[in-house]
């Protein structure tokens, strides 16, 4: 369970840049290449160099491994996200590591997740100089930022030539992504927030402008099957139509729809 100051800045830094439509992408041949391209930019940048472009223990000695270990249950880092993108192109669609773009975004937001939760400021500040901490946790933090922004910018390109998608599988596509985040662990059930205690709860009271309680995937789940139930007396397109706008409706209400909202 992280502190809640970490959970605080994350809450509020951490919202979802892609489009509300959001709908699968599946990781066809010109895909690929824009999702190549777009590794390849981030592992020459310098803090990639040094510290994500391979395996922690590639660099680590044994005693900081098991230590590492004992926090970080997933591992990851652009090298082995680069060996799987290679092994897909020798493999049919359905044994990809990677079939859809979702699936490759979800490993590259556990590299930058690893990286804040080992390098967490704790305690008294830490100078801020390559290889300390604080400088690993900075430059986390902002290629985390980028990449969102860079993935957003390609869902909204490849949205131009999607099919239609009706809300209401916009609505369970959205979800379920949200659900698999790396970033979600503290809003995907009711026992996940209540660990972090009144302080978490004030802290969205007083600065999010939240009165009621905190939201999380379970109940939003459990709100949307209660709207579909509601709905099955419509025909199939006005069902889908009155789901889609009861979901945007509540989400707006919750304040928000982003990971970390």
């Amino acid at each position: 369970c992280k502190s809640v100051p970490w959970v605080r800045k994350h809450t509020m830094s951490w919202k979802s840049s892609l489009p509300p439509d959001l709908v699968l992408k599946p990781m066809i041949e010109s895909t690929t290449k824009e999702v190549h391209k777009m590794l390849e930019a981030f592992k020459r940048r310098e803090p990639c160099k040094l510290y994500f472009n391979r395996p922690v223990s590639a660099t680590a000695g044994a005693d900081f491994m098991r230590g590492y270990l004992t926090v970080i249950k997933q591992p990851m880092d652009l090298g082995t996200v680069t060996r799987k993108l290679e092994e897909d192109s020798k493999r049919p669609a359905d044994e990809k590591h990677y079939q859809f773009l979702e699936d490759f975004a979800c490993d590259c937001r556990q590299i930058w997740k690893n990286a804040l939760v080992f390098n967490e400021p704790r305690g008294k500040p830490e100078p801020n100089k390559p290889g300390s901490p604080a400088y690993i946790f900075d430059h986390a933090s902002k290629l985390a930022s980028d990449f969102e922004a860079k993935l957003a910018e390609m869902h909204r390109e490849l949205e131009k030539e999607a099919p239609p998608c009706p809300r209401l599988l916009r609505a369970r596509l959205l979800l379920a992504d949200v659900r698999r985040s790396p970033f979600s662990e503290h809003y995907r059930r009711e026992k996940d927030w209540r660990k972090l205690g009144d302080e978490y709860v004030a802290f969205l009271r007083e600065e999010m402008k939240r009165p009621s309680e905190p939201e999380d995937l379970d109940s939003i789940t459990d709100w949307l099957r209660k709207v579909q139930r509601q709905a099955d007396g419509e025909d199939a397109g006005q069902a889908a139509w009155l789901v889609g706008e009861a979901w945007l409706a509540e989400l707006k209400r919750r304040g928000g729809g982003g990971w970390g909202e």
